[in-house]
């Protein structure tokens, strides 16, 4: 059976992102071969553009967003982090997308490693900036030092750098951060270790943005609402059942105490 998913987090205007969200591909299980991420999926160009783009153009043109992510996949044998045709021509060019392009985990590097299109670090990285995308995650490992020496080596064109910076400062100056440079994300999780049916080790139930100066403490107070800790039963019931449920908070989600429905 053919799946795509569509991830697609809208945003409020009290968080600073106007109506925007943050999108990302995701064309795996079902499609690509043998369901591994980065194989090739076999989608010919006509169904490509009216059944599986069609979702994430009408994103594009109706939600404003600020940043999209590439998909790990191959089509028509060129992976999604090299497609010119893809990243520029379809998103950029016909879409109008003006905002920033992210890769998905690893998946410049994957370029040679998974793809076999490249020879080091230094040509995916050339590959991907030249394709489209303007940020490599989840750190600066092909775009640091081999993307430096592409340039020294006069491979890669300093100009097509310059285009993907000012892409992500006009984004960071939109986000108001160069207003507000100190941004933390408190985040807090749940378990639900006594449910009847196997719950998640933990699940984000709520978060917010904090501009916090160097050596500012600050309370931050979060809801939990009572619907948030409804699951499915083995009747496949929307269910919140009686019991002790953890809480923990901050990104290494340190225990900060239970709470009990009843």
């Amino acid at each position: 059976m053919r799946r795509f998913h569509l991830r697609w987090c809208t945003c409020s205007r009290e968080s600073g992102l106007g109506e925007s969200g943050i999108l990302g591909i995701d064309i795996r299980k079902g499609l690509t071969d043998g369901g591994f991420n980065w194989n090739p999926a076999h989608i010919p160009p006509r169904e490509l553009r009216e059944v599986f783009l069609r979702p994430f153009e009408a994103a594009v043109r109706e939600a404003g967003l600020y940043s999209i992510m590439n998909g790990y996949n191959e089509l028509d044998g060129v992976p999604c982090a090299a497609s010119h045709e893809l990243l520029m021509e379809i998103l950029r060019e016909q879409w109008g997308f003006e905002g920033l392009v992210v890769s998905d985990y690893f998946a410049v590097d994957q370029l040679q490693q998974a793809h076999l299109i490249s020879s080091d670090k230094g040509s995916s990285a050339r590959m991907a900036l030249q394709a489209g995308i303007d940020v490599e995650l989840p750190s600066t490992d092909c775009y640091g030092e081999p993307l430096r020496r592409q340039v020294e080596q006069g491979k890669l064109d300093v100009a097509v750098i310059d285009t993907s910076v000012a892409r992500v400062l006009r984004t960071e100056f939109q986000l108001g951060l160069f207003e507000n440079p100190f941004v933390e994300v408190v985040q807090f999780y749940v378990r639900n270790a006594a449910a009847s049916v196997t719950r998640p080790l933990k699940e984000l139930a709520g978060f917010c943005r904090v501009h916090l100066m160097p050596g500012e403490r600050r309370t931050v107070t979060l809801d939990l609402a009572v619907n948030q800790l409804a699951f499915l039963d083995r009747d496949m019931r929307w269910v919140v059942e009686p019991g002790q449920v953890r809480v923990m908070a901050g990104q290494q989600r340190v225990f900060a105490g239970a709470v009990r429905v009843v």
